[in-house]
């Protein structure tokens, strides 16, 4: 998966979606799409953590992809952290 390179909200909110088609192994994924509610099991949702953390340059709790279930909603709080 390419670096994330484009720190805009659209940017993210892309990489996130492209994040979750891979480590989900999915052809698509909705902005209003939950991870769980796409199978997404606590060892992925590890990794999406530990990569967006790594290209963000942030530090995630993780009860906050649990607060922020969809892509829509997790690229809105990830945009608020990095600004």
């Amino acid at each position: 998966m390419e670096p994330l390179t484009d720190m805009t909200h659209p940017g993210i909110t892309a990489y996130v979606t492209r994040m979750w088609c891979t480590i989900l192994d999915l052809d698509a994924v909705g902005p209003d799409d939950s991870f769980f509610d796409l199978g997404g099991t606590s060892f992925q949702l590890l990794m999406v953590k530990d990569r967006l953390d790594t290209e963000l340059g942030i530090t995630t709790e993780l009860t906050s992809f649990f607060r922020h279930p969809t892509v829509a909603e997790l690229a809105d709080y990830l945009y608020g952290k990095t600004r």
